[in-house]
């Protein structure tokens, strides 16, 4: 597809645990987040964008396409790994726990994943066979990827593509939720298919915020 023709619709939700919700863990004792739809509240919505070679700007739910869509949940685990979960479906209508009883807790939120292409090329996926990326994040890090998904074997600076839902949420934890749309155009640069840190910019820090998840 030429750059020129790249046009998709999106939305963004910040959630969090709701009240009450029973904490998870899994078997190493790590958190979890919540499995279960009602156990998640939203605090702030992009609502629905369309993104073009020219920009982003709003439209209603009725102006989304009814066919290709998919979604992506997001969880920054601050506390104990400093590294995000992430589950291929949407927290707040998909009993995770439902899908851990019938495939298997390996279908339940996992760590992010990533396929190696080659030394310098990694895929961000939803299945992919490693925790970390082939080599060095360069430019990209530390405000889309944590350190910690660097190589420890490679130190090449490594290139980075995947599924556009997980690039759009981890651009929005790169900055409070108020400033998610600017951060995602600004910082996700299609047209030039790179990532600009924009260090001049106060955008805040959405990793900062605890109990918070993205849902795209």
């Amino acid at each position: 597809m030429a750059n020129q023709d790249l046009r998709f619709a999106f939305k963004v939700d910040t959630i969090a645990a709701a009240p009450g919700a029973p904490p998870q863990f899994f078997a190493n004792g790590l958190y979890k987040p919540p499995v279960r739809r009602n156990h998640y509240v939203q605090q702030h919505s992009t609502g629905w964008n369309l993104w073009t070679m020219n920009g982003i700007a709003p439209i209603t739910a009725a102006q989304t396409p009814s066919a290709n869509r998919y979604a992506a949940s997001i969880f920054y685990d601050g506390v104990s790994t400093n590294r995000f979960l992430f589950h291929p479906e949407d927290c707040q209508t998909r009993h995770i726990s439902t899908v851990e009883n019938t495939d298997g807790e390996r279908w339940g939120w996992q760590h992010l994943r990533f396929t190696e292409v080659n030394s310098q090329h990694s895929v961000l996926d939803h299945d992919g066979e490693y925790n970390s990326l082939s080599g060095h994040p360069g430019s990209y890090s530390p405000h889309f990827l944590p350190l910690c998904y660097q190589s420890q074997e490679n130190n090449t600076k490594c290139g980075l593509s995947g599924k556009m839902s997980l690039f759009i949420a981890l651009a929005a934890f790169s900055c409070a939720p108020e400033n998610m749309l600017v951060a995602i155009l600004n910082r996700l640069d299609l047209n030039a298919r790179r990532w600009v840190n924009a260090l001049n910019h106060n955008w805040g820090n959405g990793r900062e915020l605890q109990s918070h998840a993205i849902r795209v």
